[in-house]
């Protein structure tokens, strides 16, 4: 069977064959001076440390994205694709040849087209952090959204990594200050919050299949490094006893608990540790990683009290 990992693995290759392959169509598509009146060509730097940038730059709407990304275009477009701007860039003292770095910048009409974006195309992969809302990078990729756009960079050659990450952060510097909100990431309590953190989760959070729409925010308060994650199930009840009866299944002590009206949940978990969550209005947040019972309990009064702001 082949596995997740192999076919993530095989993107970049992917990748580079589009790439050349689109390299065959009449030059005058192409040209930067044609390409300069779409927004997202001016986010690409013209050299980035040893890096210079194709003369010319790709451009794709929805009536053709499927030449770059034949099978995967509707994916894309349901998402809320606007427009794609893609170039090569190579070693500055490189004159021929395949470019060894293909950059690639979606416009996804907005923050939550990319997010939902890059939650599958990231799946599994580590967190990558910066100046941008979410990030992620394997070995030869590195992918980040900010705003509406989903951006993904993919290297061909040993070693390279870091060449990739300054590309990333030229690219990022280009798209500027740009306000990259969701309604749930405002859920989270503000004091401690790793500036960046956020992630998102489409399924099996923490292992577990009852655990979907999940969004993520790391803290750091003094010594203690803690996540918070907040589900937004589609049916809350449904939630609750999904949790209760696998927990029940499998011998896990789960003790409840409420916080002023909020219900709330201990979790005794053999893998991931002990947990907590409290319901706040339809969505549950949830936190990791906190030892201590009372440090928990606070943080969810936090949570709760947050949830009741008006």
């Amino acid at each position: 069977m082949i596995t997740r990992a192999f076919l993530l693995a095989l993107l970049p290759v992917i990748a580079l064959a589009i790439y050349i392959d689109g390299q065959k169509y009449s030059p005058e598509v192409f040209e930067f001076t044609r390409a300069s009146e779409n927004s997202l060509a001016h986010f690409f730097p013209l050299a980035s440390k040893t890096l210079a940038r194709d003369r010319q730059i790709r451009l794709y709407t929805k009536e053709n994205l499927y030449e770059y990304v034949d099978g995967h275009a509707e994916f894309f477009i349901s998402s809320g694709f606007n427009s794609l701007a893609v170039s090569g860039y190579r070693d500055k003292k490189q004159k021929a040849g395949d470019p060894p770095v293909v950059a690639e910048i979606y416009d996804m009409g907005s923050t939550g087209g990319a997010l939902g974006v890059i939650s599958q195309e990231a799946s599994g992969l580590d967190a990558f952090d910066g100046a941008w809302f979410i990030g992620y990078k394997s070995g030869k990729s590195v992918m980040f959204i900010k705003g509406p756009y989903y951006v993904r960079l993919n290297i061909f050659i040993k070693d390279g990594m870091k060449t990739l990450y300054l590309l990333a952060k030229d690219i990022s510097d280009n798209i500027g200050e740009i306000k990259t909100e969701l309604p749930q990431f405002t859920k989270f309590p503000e004091p401690g919050a790793v500036k960046g953190s956020g992630g998102y989760v489409s399924n099996n959070y923490m292992g577990l299949d009852f655990m979907t729409n999940v969004f993520t925010y790391k803290y750091k308060r003094g010594e203690k490094k803690f996540t918070a994650f907040l589900v937004t199930p589609e049916n809350k009840k449904r939630f609750i006893e999904r949790m209760l009866s696998f927990y029940d299944e499998t011998g896990v002590q789960v003790d409840s608990f409420s916080i002023d009206s909020a219900k709330g949940w201990k979790i005794q978990d053999k893998y991931e540790g002990v947990w907590s969550m409290a319901r706040v209005g339809s969505e549950f947040i949830g936190v990791t990683g906190l030892e201590s019972d009372k440090d928990r309990l606070a943080f969810l009064k936090e949570v709760v009290a947050k949830g009741g702001e008006k």
